[in-house]
Parts: structure tokens; sequence; C-alpha cells
């Protein structure tokens, strides 16, 4: 994969959130002297990573989750882990600000130099009760969801008694400043366990009330409708943002990856256990069939939809595939392999599409890995900036005559030709195969989550 969609790549692990300056590259060395970690940049599996770019302060506990703002300014993590659960927001990109040339655009570079240096900061660091890693962002950046597990049982973990949601089951729902991309508590929606869900797995068996345990979320394009997985209830929950309404439906065993097609009125959630996605009628709150992506026990999990096509992508973890499905026929079209020639492992975990369409970003949390795939629909990508123009001297100077004759007028009148000819070309480079695996990123321990910036930035 070539260096500017490096650049472009907003990843997140373990470690840290990076954005990525460039390329990475893969030290084939052992161990360094000293613990392991962010501050060495050594993985557990030995290996270095050197990003050319920006490096983020380590994120929280165990980050399960995450999401992009809608303007690509910011990403939320989601620290999920034993310990102190958390929301840290980090800014990854900027808002373009161009400057005049001289002494006016002096204070404007300075500004920009500024901004530039943001990038890479935690912005806030929000105390939660408990989170599982799911999250979904307002379309219009006004607002952004959380799903809430119950408060830790220790002392030295628990949050502010004004904190809402602390007895679990509950979306946490935000209100978002767009220019600080700071955010602000709005409350808590609670979602019960479906009707007829099983108690969770305890000893002795059969104790305890059902639980609900929201695991991803997805929302509708126009922001008043939002889907959630419910892992540990057998269910999704479809939820009125506006009203705080909730109705819940059964489904697969253990569903985890929840996604809303772009016409806002058909959802789609994975079941772990089953192999399967539910297709979802959002209007009636039922299920209406059942796509099988893989075997019992094969774990589907994150889902996306192409914004360019009628399509979603699957990943299925324990099969080290992506399950392309047709959303018009709902039948899986095809699968993408991202298996390593050492066998099975790679174990995909989530999948997301880059804002134009033409490239798949696969978080392989087995590998420590991104994979991008190149989609259909790119073509031939014809660059239309054409190189700027030179003012035209006053007086164009000839090719004059030297002692060797005409040979050389010949050739500085070529000369002459070629350089006009160059200065009006338009470049042309060729897409790659479709479906074609162009290459695996290598990240930070367990990436959950790989994302583009809706600039390219």
């Amino acid at each position: 994969m070539s260096a500017p969609a490096v650049r472009r790549l907003v990843l997140l692990s373990l470690a840290a959130a990076v954005l990525a300056g460039g390329g990475f590259a893969l030290a084939q060395g052992g161990f360094e002297a000293g613990r392991i970690g962010p501050a060495s940049r050594i993985q557990p599996s030995g290996r270095k990573l050197d990003p050319a770019g920006k490096v983020s302060k380590p994120l929280g506990n165990l980050p399960a989750g995450g999401a992009l703002t809608a303007d690509g300014r910011f990403v939320w993590t989601l620290s999920a882990g034993r310990g102190r659960n958390d929301v840290r927001i980090v800014q990854v990109a900027t808002t373009p600000l161009r400057c005049k040339r001289g002494r006016r655009g002096r204070r404007c570079r300075k500004k920009r130099a500024r901004r530039a240096r943001r990038v890479g900061r935690t912005a806030q660091t929000i105390a939660m009760p408990g989170v599982t890693g799911g999250i979904a962002m307002a379309p219009d950046g006004s607002a952004a969801y959380v799903s809430g597990s119950p408060e830790s049982e220790h002392a030295d973990q628990r949050v502010a008694d004004d904190v809402p949601g602390q007895e679990g089951d509950v979306v946490h729902v935000f209100k978002l400043d767009r220019r600080t991309g700071r955010a602000e508590r709005d409350g808590a929606i609670p979602i019960p366990a479906p009707e007829g869900a099983s108690t969770p797995q305890a000893f002795p068996p059969g104790t305890g009330p059902a639980q609900a345990w929201p695991r991803d979320l997805a929302i509708s394009p126009d922001g008043s409708t939002l889907l959630a997985a419910l892992n540990l209830g057998d269910g999704a929950a479809v939820i009125d943002v506006g009203r705080r309404t909730v109705r819940t439906l059964a489904t697969g065993h253990y569903p985890y990856g929840a996604a809303i097609l772009k016409d806002g009125r058909t959802g789609l959630v994975s079941n772990e256990s089953d192999g399967t996605v539910s297709v979802i009628d959002l209007a009636a709150a039922r299920e209406t069939r059942e796509i099988q992506v893989g075997p019992h026990l094969s774990h589907p999990e994150g889902i996306a939809v192409d914004p360019a096509a009628p399509r979603a992508y699957v990943a299925v973890a324990h099969q080290d595939l992506v399950a392309v499905i047709d959303t018009r026929s709902m039948v899986v079209e095809r699968t993408l392999s991202v298996e390593r020639p050492e066998g099975i492992g790679t174990e995909p975990t989530a999948v997301s599409v880059t804002p134009d369409g033409r490239r798949l970003l696969v978080s392989d949390s087995g590998e420590d890995a991104v994979a991008v795939f190149a989609l259909p629909g790119g073509g031939e990508r014809r660059d239309a900036r054409k190189r700027p123009k030179r003012r035209p001297a006053k007086r164009r100077p000839a090719c004059r005559r030297s002692k060797r004759g005409a040979t050389r007028k010949r050739r500085c009148r070529r000369a002459r030709g070629r350089s006009a000819a160059l200065s009006d070309r338009v470049r042309v480079s060729r897409a790659p195969e479709d479906w074609s695996l162009l290459g695996r990123v290598p990240v930070s321990a367990y990436p959950v989550g790989a994302w583009m910036t809706p600039t390219g930035e």
C-alpha cells in the first residue's frame, strides 16, 4: 500500500491511537532491554513499530471500541477493561486554514501551526461507570451514544454519585461541542432485556436476572433511530432518540455488531454463536430473516455499510474472513480472506469503509494489523489537477543556430514542444484489481477499529 494511503488512516489499538503521518516500519530484531509497551513501541510479539508521524499518549484501560466524529477531527476511544473505565477524546485532524503569503499571512501561519500541535492530544477524558465498546455518532455531529455496563464493585474504580447509568444496561447520551470537540453528559437511556431472554451463565445456573448488555450501536442516516445489539439478551433494541423510547426484539444468540442501511428502514445485527446476521425491520421492530455468514460459533462481529454501493461487510472473526452481503437480495455474494499462510488466527473483529467507498479497512485483532482491500467502482482515476502554467515571457527566445548547425536548432524546438505539452498533461493512475488485498498496516496490540477522516488528512 502506498504511503499516501497509509497517511489517511486513523488506527485504534490497545496501546495508542495513531494518526499515521507516514509509513510503518517493522523491526526484525528481538526484544530490547526493559519493558515492552507504548514507551518503547515494542509489541508483545517482539516486533517494534516505528511510525513516522505523531503518536499520542497511551490510551486508557483496554480500549474496546471507538468512532470518529462527523467532521473527522476527533476520535472517541472507550476504555473497557478491568479497572477504571472512561471515554477519551483524541484530536486526529484540524480544520483547514489557508493563509496568504507575505506579512499578512504570518499570523495565520502561526495559528495553523498551533492547531497542528494539537493533533494527537487528548482533548477530554470522561469517567464512565462501565463501557462495553459500543458507540455511535449522530450524523450531524451534535451527539454521541455509548453502550453502558454496570458500575465496578471496587471502590477505587467507582465514579461520582451523580453520574447516570451506574446500574448498567443503558445507552449513555452526550452532547457535543463541534468547535472544541468536548462533550457533556445528557442522561442515559435504560435498555431492558428482551422478553424471554435467558439469564447469563453463572453458578449456580439460572441465578440472577436477565441482562441486555448492549454492545455495538448504529444510528440511522437522519439521526432519529438507534439500533443496539444486546449481547447477553439474545436480542436487539430499536431506540427512538427523540422520545427515548425502546422496543426490543429477539435475534440469534450473542448478538454483537449492528448497522443500519442507507434507507434508514433496515437494520443488521450479527450473532456470534449462530454465525448469522439478523435482518431487522426497524419500523416494526421485528426480525424478518437471517443470513448465514459462517458456521456455528464462527463469531461474526463488526458490520459496516458501504456508502457508495448496496453492500454490507461483516467481520467473521473465527474464520479469518469478511462476508460481503448484497443488501438488495440479502445474500452473501462473496467472502474476502485475511488468513495468513501460517494458518488461521488473524481474527478480524471490526470493519469500516472509506468515505469515498474505494477501500475496506479490516481490523485484524489476532495479527495486530489492519488489512486494506480495494472495492469495486474505483475505475481509472483521472487527476484533473493540471500543472500550473508559468507566465510567458514578453519575448520568447528563439532557438538560434549554433556552430553545429541545424541539428542543435531542431533539438531545441523539440524540447520546447515537449515542455509545453507537459504543462497541460493530465495524470492517469490505474486502479488496483477489484476485491484485491492491497496490504496490511502493522499496528499496536489488538486493534479494534480503523477509520479514514472525511477530509483524507
